[in-house]
């Protein structure tokens, strides 16, 4: 429709129609001939304009309204709030004009001091013009708790790929240099997150935004000094204990409307735009980071060389996982030409009872057959199948290769649950690229007493 007819439909002046335009609320398109071309969508949202300006709503409200970051229920209420401190005022200053009027006085008589005070007397302070304080500690926490956890495995992830260690990552010693290494990680990119974009990715997600209380966004160093009181008086640190009495004075606190040590200078503003979608891809954010942990916790548990191997790498695979799961200690080592030690120190294997010979075959450079023996110590009691061994082989030699890579963890499971299930009596796996063997023999020995030897071949193809 043509501007004339817009002027018609709406009631509004050709002026007020071009002053909205020129704010930004409508964008009408352009005819071949150049002249505006308004839509119906431009004549409702001037009928709402229309209607919200002769209430008395400022530009800037149905700016927020018409952009999303305001919802029209609490504008209206805070608008009714400034409605009814303008209506006191004038009732007050409507008094003060019936007392002049009544007492007779002149201009040049009038005695300001006294219809000043009675005047200020009546009006009571304007009601601030704000949104009021946020008060959402499930909100932050959860967002928190997010971004500490993308950050712990940004810096576990590549770890893991590039030297691909074997660990206990829930044990002590490292789940302490994961935490302090995290909130490195965490000390450098929040505050850049804060600094360029008001915010990061668990906060965004759950529509919480940090700025000044003059709406602009953090300094850097503004926004690194709030991450590390944060982590100060918030979280002291992820030490046991002081972490959480930490939380719950923070929790009681915000929940009790109080200012947060970190929240000086700055301000948590939540945008209700698209927050059901936001949540929704927090969710699917927080399952990928919680997939990753997994992937990663597979992997700590991986050799480190996989495929094609060469009997060294095999011993450097075993050294690994057996060091990182107690298995061996420091003195003694595998190596292709048998059993390094440099203490007499016995294995858990000898304490077991049970004597462990490797033999190494190549090809080419690469691994073609590996074959374990195990006897049982002469003099020893028991015959209870050495399992531990078994795994270390198995996961040693052929984890890593098709069939058993990381994201095999079925197949990987199974395997093990094999040897405890069927040990004794001897089990068989096909893999693409390797089969693998293993035979138990039972017998007497000179002294009458009971044999057990096992045989564990495993044949690359």
């Amino acid at each position: 429709m043509t501007i004339l007819e817009l002027e018609q439909r709406s009631g509004l002046s050709r002026a007020s129609v071009r002053f909205y335009e020129a704010e930004g609320f409508i964008s009408p398109a352009r005819r071949e001939n150049g002249y505006r071309d308004y839509s119906e969508a431009d004549l409702e949202l001037l009928l709402r304009l229309k209607l919200l300006r002769s209430l008395g709503m400022p530009l800037s409200e149905i700016h927020a309204l018409q952009r999303g970051e305001l919802g029209l229920a609490p504008a209206m209420e805070r608008h009714m709030g400034r409605l009814a401190q303008e209506h006191r005022e004038l009732t007050s200053s409507e008094a003060v004009c019936r007392g002049i009027f009544r007492s007779g006085e002149e201009f040049a008589a009038l005695d300001a001091g006294r219809w000043l005070a009675e005047l200020e007397a009546g009006i009571s302070p304007p009601q601030e013009d704000a949104e009021p304080k946020l008060i959402c500690p499930w909100r932050r926490y959860f967002a928190r708790t997010l971004d500490f956890i993308l950050c712990e495995q940004l810096l576990l992830t590549p770890i893991m790929l590039i030297f691909r260690p074997n660990v206990d990552l829930s044990g002590f010693g490292v789940s302490v240099a994961l935490i302090v290494g995290t909130m490195a990680l965490m000390l450098l990119l929040e505050p850049l997150c804060l600094h360029l974009f008001g915010t990061t990715p668990g906060k965004a997600l759950l529509g919480l935004h940090v700025e000044r209380p003059d709406g602009g966004r953090l300094g850097l160093g503004e926004a690194a000094r709030r991450t590390f009181d944060v982590l100060t008086y918030g979280l002291g640190f992820y030490v046991p204990i002081l972490s959480q009495v930490m939380l719950i004075k923070s929790w009681l606190r915000h929940k009790n409307g109080r200012p947060l040590r970190w929240e000086e200078g700055s301000e948590l503003r939540l945008r209700r735009r698209r927050l059901g979608l936001l949540t929704a891809g927090y969710i699917l954010l927080a399952g990928l980071a919680l997939f990753t942990l997994f992937v990663n916790q597979e992997l700590s548990q991986m050799p480190k060389n996989r495929g094609g191997i060469t009997a060294a790498e095999f011993c450097e695979n075993y050294n690994s996982l057996a060091y990182a799961e107690g298995y061996l200690r420091s003195y003694i080592s595998l190596t292709p030409e048998g059993w390094e030690r440099t203490s007499m120190n016995p294995t858990r294997l000898e304490v077991q009872g049970y004597e462990a010979e490797y033999s190494f075959y190549e090809a080419g450079g690469a691994l073609e057959r590996l074959e374990l023996r195990l006897e049982r110590s002469p003099g020893r009691v028991g015959l209870d199948i050495p399992e531990q061994e078994l795994k270390l082989a198995l996961m040693s030699g052929v984890w890593g290769s098709e069939g058993c890579g990381v994201f095999d963890f079925a197949e990987r499971r199974l395997m093990l649950m094999e040897i405890e299930r069927y040990g004794a009596e001897g089990f068989s796996f096909e893999l693409p690229d390797a089969s693998v063997d293993c035979k138990c023999s039972y017998g007497t020995d000179g002294d009458g007493g009971v044999t057990l030897d096992v045989a564990l071949t495993i044949d690359y193809i």
